[in-house]
C-alpha cells in the first residue's frame, strides 16, 4: 500500500507560544469524520472502481479519521496495485503548488483549477475541489493511470456534498 508520508489530510497547524501544534480540525467528534464530509469509501462503488481498474482484492480500507487521514484504499486483483481516494481541506491553489510537479497538467473538466500530477514520487494523482473539499484520486503511474484517476474522480465528485 502507498505510504503516508505526503502528509495528513485536515490537520490545521496553529501557532501557540511560538511553538507548532498539528491538530485534527474539530477534534473529529471522538475519532469520527469532521460534519459534512462524507466517507471516502461512500464515494465511489465497488462495481464503478472493477469498471475502470479491474477486479478488486478484499474490501476498501478507510484512513485513521481521527489522525485526520480522510482517505480510502484499495487493493486491485488485476490493474495498479492500489487505488487512494483522499479527502482535503484548504486551497487548490496552495496543493497545486506542493504536489504539482513540474508539469501539471490542467483539467478544466474536472473543475475549476482541477489538476493531475502523472508523476508525484511514483503516484499519478488528480486533483479537483467541490465546496470546501479537495478530492485527491491516485495509484501508481503508468500509461493509464492519469485516465483511470479522472475517471474515478469524476464518479466521486459527483457524490461529495
Amino acid at each position: 500500500m502507498r505510504s503516508r508520508v505526503q502528509g495528513r489530510s485536515f490537520m490545521r497547524v496553529s501557532s501557540a507560544a511560538g511553538a507548532l501544534l498539528l491538530t485534527p480540525a474539530a477534534a473529529f467528534a471522538a475519532g469520527g469524520l469532521p460534519p459534512g464530509v462524507p466517507d471516502p469509501c461512500t464515494l465511489v462503488t465497488a462495481a464503478e472502481l472493477q469498471a475502470i481498474v479491474g477486479g478488486l482484492k478484499g474490501a476498501p480500507k478507510p484512513g485513521d479519521a481521527g489522525a485526520g487521514d480522510i482517505s480510502c484504499e484499495y487493493a486491485s486483483a488485476s490493474g495498479p496495485r492500489w487505488i487512494s481516494i483522499r479527502l482535503h481541506d484548504g486551497g487548490l491553489a496552495a496543493w497545486k503548488r506542493r504536489n504539482g510537479g513540474a508539469n501539471p497538467v490542467a483539467l478544466p473538466d474536472l473543475g475549476k483549477d482541477a489538476f493531475a500530477n502523472a508523476d508525484a514520487e511514483g503516484s499519478a494523482d488528480v486533483y479537483a475541489m467541490k465546496g470546501k473539499l479537495i478530492l485527491r484520486v491516485g495509484m501508481p503511474k503508468g500509461p493509464q493511470a492519469v485516465e483511470m484517476d479522472k475517471s474515478i474522480a469524476t464518479k466521486a465528485l459527483a457524490r461529495l456534498p
